[in-house]
């Protein structure tokens, strides 16, 4: 939006830069125009600097972490239990998995303010002798979108550590032109996942292909969130894939136990079991909750 400025206003935003930030403490600090129009010339002021705030953009990058255990170099091999605590399963990935995104959501909170003329009760950083005048402001959820289409099989070879390990990282994705807020949620909305390898265990060994489509997740325990005037949303999202086959209850094992996913598999008469929303779909369901977990996904670094 273009804004036009008369004389008038001009010499208004010449005495911004000096008065606004003592307006914002106390409006006896300066003094405007005449008794007359100086309450009109605070609104003017206060709704400049509002107009001035939501025109100055930010920038905001996404890069995505694939991981497992961590436990060694390889991102293609993880161990876990399953049923029995001395039950110890490996699950090795092969080459044919893949992640595709269909997008990321980026869900910010902006607030804008503006100067009204009726209400007495709700006055904001105006003369208490003002009266008949306010200020108001609202909140307003905005969605930006990145990472469309992005899909990955190469998200098993390492390319970076930190002190925890190995993992696969993702380009960077650069959202450029956003408002200033705060980061409220982030979406990953999948297109489809693809898991295929073997599973080893109690002395048995069982090929098997994992089939999500569709699927969406929302996160909000964000660490990173602020963006603002010189302050650029750097964020990074971490998918720890190798929770997806973690039990999910800490029941006793019985029989047809959904909930005990690596046991269940290996327990499957198929020799090459299909595990789907259409086939074998109760360990299908068990995993889907696995997708919830606070460390299936999460900001890499953020402790909350």
């Amino acid at each position: 939006m273009k804004l036009k400025f008369n004389l008038y206003h001009i010499k208004v935003w010449q005495r911004t830069i000096s008065c606004s930030l003592l307006l914002l403490l106390s409006s006896s600090y300066c003094t405007f125009g005449s008794e007359g129009n100086s309450l009109t010339e605070k609104k003017i002021i206060i709704n400049r600097l509002s107009l001035l705030r939501e025109s100055i953009k930010t920038n905001a990058s996404l890069q995505i972490l694939f991981y497992d255990d961590q436990g060694d170099e390889s991102l293609k091999s993880f161990q876990l239990n399953s049923a029995v605590a001395s039950d110890i399963y490996t699950v090795t990935l092969n080459n044919s998995s893949q992640i595709s995104f269909d997008k990321v959501e980026l869900y910010i909170s902006t607030t804008s303010s503006s100067i009204n003329s009726s209400d007495a009760t709700n006055q904001v950083m105006l003369h208490e002798a003002d009266s008949g005048s306010s200020s108001s402001a609202s909140a307003t959820i905005k969605v930006f979108t990145t990472a469309n289409g992005y899909s990955t099989s190469s998200f098993l070879n390492a390319n970076g550590s930190d002190e925890f390990g190995y993992y696969n990282i993702s380009e960077n994705f650069v959202l450029s032109d956003l408002p200033q807020g705060i980061l409220q949620k982030v979406t990953f909305h999948f297109n489809s996942v693809h898991f295929s390898g073997t599973i080893s265990g109690d002395n048995k060994t069982k090929n098997f292909t994992l089939q999500f489509s569709k699927i969406d997740i929302p996160f909000t325990r964000l660490c990173t969130t602020n963006l603002g005037l010189n302050q650029n949303l750097n964020l990074k999202m971490a998918l720890k894939y190798s929770e997806l086959w973690k039990d999910t209850t800490t029941n006793s094992y019985t029989i047809i136990d959904n909930t005990k996913i690596l046991r269940a598999i290996t327990d499957l008469t198929e020799s090459n079991p299909i595990i789907s929303s259409s086939e074998n779909s109760g360990i299908y369901n068990e995993i889907l909750k696995n997708w919830n977990l606070n460390t299936t996904i999460k900001e890499h670094g953020c402790r909350k």
